[in-house]
């Protein structure tokens, strides 16, 4: 007897495939095609059958084990199939949906019913076909397909339908952000073993089809939907589940809207296989009520494969056709389906992870790039970028992470990402992952086995945060750089010290300006050593393309600049922070290195005379006081602010013709300080600025000229320099401008 199917919305795959479908058959292989009895899948309005390009539906045949791909555009829908092998007529195919990859027995096909699912999308319906023997090529009447079987589906869910109203005209004001459905101790998703080959041929009749869960499996679904609470169950909006069929004894309903938490305790239900429930839940009956958002906060160490869910991550923007979750490419997402690139702006967005009793955390992830993700500049930073926000920020951080290389295949291969995110201990966390596509690039993403864990902060933390870390805004910074502000990286590089990871230095760098406009850094004794081992190179944090080549030798002739004491004068590679500052840890002094540390500076005069006396003096405080750190912010400025000062240009002939702004000033803030345990209970800074010029027979024994507080420093560059330090020491340090005090303290 023929089942009538519930209808359900689905959650599509998009057209952009990972897995490369052989193009043509002979002599190379074998094409066969099946269509789909409408009938069999319905949708929640009369619009049709929701199959879309990009579906695909797993096929056993004989001798072949694989998907095949839905040509949407046609009615009825055919699914193509391209087998290297000649599949004999009279065989019988197994159909089932959706398609997993490593499915290779139809006797124990997985299917994956999601437990985090979003409304108006339910998670993809999983369904069996009616087994079919595969039949010579015939015309299908009214087209010039040609076709080898139709395929009929039977459902192998439960529907619910919540309609979600209150009869307390107080609750209505409310808005309904999602829905869990928990049985206690029974499995209501995740990953199912079947065997198609207990299905009836021919006949609608799943009797003898049972789901065997494996692993990973899960006793509540959840929901996600913005829905009104409406007055009346006939007014409110549906929002539908897609929930294992069977008996459940007890177990809990629970709505969260925007401004409570609603739990319905029940017993005894049951959800049939191929069955609608009618679920009217009045928030005014509700076994309790709590107000305010609760809200998931995920422990350490926490994890999300995303290889057949989203787990506890949050889908935002989009049309809900956008995001995959795949067995071994993890989160999908890409915005090309229906033939067509889409505009949209989605992300996926984790629960709060606590972070609030440790006092370092890593981040991790790997993921991998389509080369339809690059813009013109072989950048995938305009379709791709990942946040990171704490509890009580006023908005996300961008996280400067590194992409995969543009592929010269389609895709490149999956690359790991660890980022050390101790700055963000002590409070709550969450991580986006936003994918934007245009009308004219539409490119995939892909992201997999997403982990934060506990780990060693890179050294003892200061629990507001790193001493010698300015504080900055791009508002704050405008007018002293030419650059559009819009593409800054916060870069924090870490290295092995004493046998564990600690921090080396931080930065602020700017491609536009190819240059960072401070580098922060702390300086003790255990840093510094003897020698210097060159190791030019790129930054691996950053694009290469956004950086400058300058080794294994320095800018070339573009780079000259006589002097009225040297007409041979020219640009060296400067460093911020100097090699010797760190030559006393091989690993450290190899990251001083990288082309975001170093800007152009003139040669004589300045780089090897006035500014290396400055860098020596700062080294010199570690043996001259009982200081045993110095914290060091050290600078480039093109402008003051509010100046309107010329910025020259240099090319660099040598290498990639790229032309570098010089900059202006040179600047160094410094801070002491003294301890109680973990709290500073005093502290002392200065700072000097200098301008970028040969100041041949000047040293930093003409301090007097450069020296300022560190308060004028800020007026002039925009920065909130030692912005950790506590606000009670913060200014009167800040407002010193006497050298010996500073070296006295």
């Amino acid at each position: 007897m023929k089942r009538i199917l519930i209808p359900i919305a689905l959650l599509l795959a998009t057209a952009c495939s990972r897995e490369a479908i052989p193009a043509g058959n002979a002599p190379e292989g074998y094409s066969y095609t099946f269509t789909i009895e409408e009938e069999s899948r319905a949708t929640l309005d009369d619009g049709g059958v929701l199959w879309e390009a990009g579906d695909r539906v797993g096929m056993f045949l004989e001798g072949y084990s694989g998907y095949a791909s839905i040509k949407a555009d046609l009615s009825p829908k055919q699914v193509t199939l391209y087998s290297r092998s000649e599949i004999p007529a009279g065989s019988y195919a197994y159909a089932y949906y959706p398609y997993r990859s490593g499915n290779n027995d139809k006797t124990a096909a997985t299917i994956t019913l999601s437990n985090n699912q979003d409304g108006g999308f339910a998670a993809a319906m999983p369904m069996a076909g009616i087994p079919f023997p595969v039949q010579e090529t015939v015309e299908v009447s009214g087209t010039s397909a040609q076709t080898n079987g139709v395929i009929r589906f039977v459902n192998l869910a439960a529907i619910i339908d919540f309609r979600v109203f209150s009869t307390n005209s107080a609750f209505t004001s409310e808005t309904v952000k999602s829905v869990t459905f928990r049985a206690n101790g029974v499995n209501l998703a995740g990953d199912a073993v079947l065997d198609l080959t207990a299905l009836s041929t021919g006949e609608f009749d799943d009797s003898a089809l049972e789901l065997s869960w494996s692993n990973t499996v899960y006793d509540n679904v959840k929901v996600s939907q913005s829905a009104a609470v409406a007055s009346t169950s006939e007014s409110a909006t549906a929002i539908y589940m897609v929930v294992a069929p069977g008996t459940y004894p007890s177990g809990t309903i629970t709505i969260a809207t925007d401004a409570a938490t609603y739990t319905f305790e029940y017993t005894g239900k049951s959800l049939g296989r191929n069955s609608l429930k009618h679920y009217n839940m009045d928030l005014a009956h509700a076994t309790t009520r709590e107000a305010g958002v609760v809200e998931t906060i995920m422990s350490l160490p926490y994890s999300e494969a995303f290889t057949s869910n989203r787990g506890e991550f949050e889908i935002e923007g989009g049309t809900g056709k956008e995001w995959q979750f795949r067995a071994t490419y993890g989160a999908t997402v890409s915005a090309y389906y229906n033939s067509t690139n889409h505009a949209v702006q989605t992300s996926i967005i984790s629960p709060w992870i606590d972070l609030r009793q440790v006092d370092g955390a890593t981040l991790s992830f790997e993921h991998a790039t389509s080369k339809y993700l690059y813009n013109s500049s072989n950048s995938c930073d305009d379709d791709a970028a990942v946040y990171i926000m704490k509890s009580g920020d006023s908005g996300w951080t961008l996280l400067s992470v590194q992409f995969p290389d543009k592929p010269s295949s389609t895709y490149s291969q999956f690359i790991t990402v660890s980022k050390d995110i101790s700055d963000y201990a002590g409070g709550k966390i969450k991580v986006k992952f936003e994918y934007t596509s245009t009308t004219s690039r539409a490119g995939t993403w892909e992201i997999r086995n997403f982990s934060c864990v506990e780990s060693e902060p890179p050294v003892p933390v200061v629990k507001l945060g790193w001493l010698e870390l300015p504080s900055y805004t791009t508002s704050a910074m405008n007018g002293t750089t030419t650059s559009s502000l819009s593409d800054l990286y916060l870069l924090k590089h870490s290295a092995h010290m004493d046998g564990i990871i600690q921090r080396n230095y931080s930065c602020l760098y700017d491609p536009e300006m190819y240059a960072s406009y401070w580098v922060a850094y702390p300086l003790c004794s255990d840093h510094l050593g003897s020698g210097r081992t060159e190791s030019w190179g790129y930054d691996p944090d950053v694009a290469e393309y956004k950086q400058t080549e300058a080794f294994p030798y320095s800018y070339g002739t573009g780079a000259s600049h006589p002097t009225v004491n040297f007409s041979d004068n020219y640009y060296a590679r400067g460093h911020q922070i100097p090699n010797a500052d760190r030559n006393g840890v091989n690993e450290m002094m190899a990251q001083t290195y990288y082309m975001t540390n170093i800007t152009p500076q003139i040669h004589h005069g300045f780089n090897a005379d006035i500014w290396l006396d400055l860098e020596t003096a700062v080294r010199d405080l570690l043996y001259s006081s009982s200081c045993d750190t110095v914290y060091v912010v050290t600078g480039a400025a093109f402008r003051k602010k509010g100046g309107n000062e010329t910025i020259n240009y240099i090319v660099n002939t040598r290498y990639d013709q790229k032309q570098l702004p010089v900059p202006n000033y040179y600047w160094k803030a410094l801070l002491k300080v003294k301890w109680n345990g973990l709290e500073v209970t005093d502290a002392s800074a200065i700072g000097f600025w200098l301008p970028h010029d040969d100041l041949l027979g000047e040293s930093y024994d003409d301090k007097d000229k450069y020296v300022f507080s560190v308060s004028q420093l800020e007026t002039w560059t925009g920065f909130d320099l030692f912005a950790n330090l506590p606000a009670a020491l913060q200014s009167t340090a800040e407002a010193n401008a006497s050298w010996e005090d500073f070296q006295d303290f």
